[in-house]
This record gives structure tokens, sequence and C-alpha cells, in this order.
């Protein structure tokens, strides 16, 4: 299991762009984060660690803070790579769409931190802040066209 680490200024840069928070927290500190945020967590990935397997339950959305991150899915008998991920990307998001089902697994290509926004956390951003939410369904249905 991944390691709890410290959320710096930089990390909080990130997490605002890639989850559209400007508009809301145009001044957010790696406190409000914590704050806002209180079953969340950044999380130090070593390299080859699995960040999420597809099929399992979840509903947590994850931001690559640095690093980088593999998408792979198995069909048919088969895996494929989805695509890398680097520092700003948001994954997981799909099981908010898919009844919290992940549809494919994320593995840290290299040594990461990744931000990982608990569920309860998720429902409370996008419940008071209807542009975050449909930037995360725009995301989701994003990445199911791909698929």
């Amino acid at each position: 299991m991944a390691d709890k680490i410290e959320i710096d200024d930089s990390t909080v840069e990130i997490l605002r762009n890639a989850l559209k928070l400007d508009e809301f927290f145009p001044n957010m500190s790696a406190d409000d984060v914590n704050s806002f945020f209180p079953q969340s967590g950044l999380y130090d990935y070593t390299e080859k660690e699995y960040v999420l397997h597809q099929g399992e339950a979840g509903r947590e959305v994850f931001v690559v803070v640095d690093g980088m991150v593999t998408i792979t899915q198995m069909g048919e008998g088969a895996g494929s790579k989805l695509g890398t991920l680097e520092s700003g990307s948001v994954f997981g998001e799909i099981a908010l769409a898919k009844d919290g089902t992940r549809m494919a697994t994320a593995i840290a290509t290299r040594a990461s931190k990744i931000f990982r926004l608990a569920y309860p956390d998720v429902e409370a951003l996008t419940t008071g802040n209807p542009p975050v939410a449909e930037h995360l369904k725009a995301l989701a249905a994003k990445r199911l066209d791909e698929n």
C-alpha cells in the first residue's frame, strides 16, 4: 500500500488545475486541501505499484501529481495499453459513471505521487460545484467513448 505524504504548494496548484477548482478556490492552500478533502490525501507509489485494478469496486478519483501512470485493460483474454498519464492527469472517474466498477488497471510506471480523492469528498465537491461535476462527467464520457 502506498504511503501517505504531506501536501505542498505545488501539489495544490496541480489539483486546482486538474479538478478545475480555480473558480471556487482561487487561493487554495495545502491546509485548505486537507480541510476540504478530509478523507483524501497524497500518496507515494513505488515503480510498478498498482494504484487500482480492473473489475474492483471503487469510486475514488485520482490525480497524478508527479510521476507516470500506465492504464491497461483486459479484454477477450488479452490486455492492451490504453495510455500513459503524467502530472495533472485525472483518472478513475469512469467508475463514477459505471456503478463503482473499475474499467481498467492503473500502475505507477515510475515512482509517483498521486492524490487520491475519496468518494465522500468527491460527493461533497461535486454537490456544491456543478461545473466541477460537469468536468468529471465530461472526462468520464470522453474516456468511455475512447474505449
